[in-house]
Order: structure tokens, then C-alpha cells, then sequence
């Protein structure tokens, strides 16, 4: 909650201020995490698309499938690297979730909170259906777009969710052709993968 937290309490830059973003774990860093900085830099060295070998390619596979479980919060990877067992994996995953809910009303109106919360719980189902674009009836019955957009900006700016915008051209600049009422919401540090990724086709959604 940095970023909101500057926001509301630095109304001007003293002497000189250098902003840093910190990121969920990258697949690679998750590797490194693991002691496994081998094969983050068999990756990042190979140059040409020829087929993996067998014994690699298993293994960055089960890796890779075991990344998308954990995510990229550092405490997991630990939690995870310490003793390998995935239910208390879980287990701090519930409690950084439940730290986020926690600071909602730390650093917003309550009206704000309620929202934000609602929202930030709304996102994994929407996910999981085939939804062209965030439904905001499903957050609540009378939930409209005008009512929502500081929210959704509050989430981007905490650092907590990424707006993925439709495009209804792949051309550059994307944001030329970004159709602002379409959009979905991601967690951030569940889809890790989408750290680069602003915008979606109708096709690809």
C-alpha cells in the first residue's frame, strides 16, 4: 500500500525522491528463490527455438506448473522452499489475502473499503467464467461503472490488480485502440505473467 499511502501523506517532494516498484516474483526469480538459478540461466541464455531436452523440459515443466500454484509472493516461495508442503503454502497465501481486506480500511473511507473489498473478491470468479469483460453485476446488483472507476484505480495504484484493457486493433500504439469500457481485472500476485500485458483481443480473452 505504499503508493496510496505517499499519496495521502507527502503533498510535496522533499529533497530527492527515487520511486521503486516491487513486483511478485517472476518465474525466473522464482527459480533463483529455489536454488535453482541453473536452469533460470539454461533459459536466458537459450537463443533459438530447437526442442528442449527431455530431462530439462520435464523439469521446467514441473516447475513451472508448481509457479502457477505458489505464485510469486516471496513468503510462499519460502514457506514452500523450507518444507515443501503445500497446505501451509496455502496457508500464507490466506493470510496476505487477508492482510490486504485488513489495510482496505486502513487507507480508505469505509464506503471505499466496502467497495474495494467487494471488488477485490469478485475478480477470481469472474476470471473462471467466460466472461468477454468485468461485469460489474456481479459485484453487486446496482454496482455501476461511474461508481467504480476510482475504485478499480485505487486497486491499480496499491499495487494490487492489473486493468487489462480490450484492443480492437493489434496495432501500435495499443493504447490508440483500447476500448476503455472493456477491461478485466487481474490479482497480481497470482498472474505474475500478466506483469507486461495491458491489453487483450475479443480473440484471446
Amino acid at each position: 500500500m505504499l503508493g496510496i499511502r505517499l499519496a495521502n501523506l507527502l503533498p510535496s517532494r522533499l529533497g530527492r525522491l527515487i520511486f521503486m516498484d516491487l513486483y511478485p516474483f517472476s518465474f525466473g526469480e522464482y527459480l533463483d528463490g529455489l536454488g535453482k538459478s541453473q536452469l533460470r540461466q539454461f533459459i536466458e541464455r537459450k537463443s533459438s527455438f530447437d526442442p528442449i531436452e527431455t530431462s530439462f523440459h520435464e523439469e521446467l515443466i514441473d516447475h513451472l506448473k508448481m509457479y502457477y500454484f505458489i505464485g510469486g509472493m516471496p513468503e510462499a516461495i519460502l514457506q514452500y522452499k523450507n518444507d515443501g508442503d503445500l497446505n501451509m503454502v496455502r496457508v500464507v497465501q490466506q493470510e496476505i489475502l487477508t492482510a490486504y481486506e485488513m489495510d482496505f480500511s486502513k487507507y480508505a473511507s469505509k464506503s471505499d473499503a466496502i467497495k474495494i473489498t467487494n471488488t477485490w473478491k469478485a475478480i477470481p470468479g469472474q476470471l473462471a467464467k467466460e466472461n468477454k469483460k468485468f461485469r460489474f453485476s456481479e459485484i453487486s446488483k446496482h454496482a455501476r461503472a461511474r461508481d467504480y472507476n476510482e475504485i478499480f484505480q485505487w486497486l491499480v495504484d496499491a499495487g494490487l490488480v492489473y486493468k487489462c484493457f480490450n484492443v480492437t486493433t493489434p496495432k501500435l500504439p495499443l493504447s490508440g485502440y483500447r476500448e476503455e469500457h472493456i477491461f478485466k481485472l487481474f490479482h497480481t500476485g497470482h498472474w505474475t505473467a500478466l506483469r507486461n500485458a495491458q491489453y487483450f483481443t475479443k480473440d484471446n480473452c
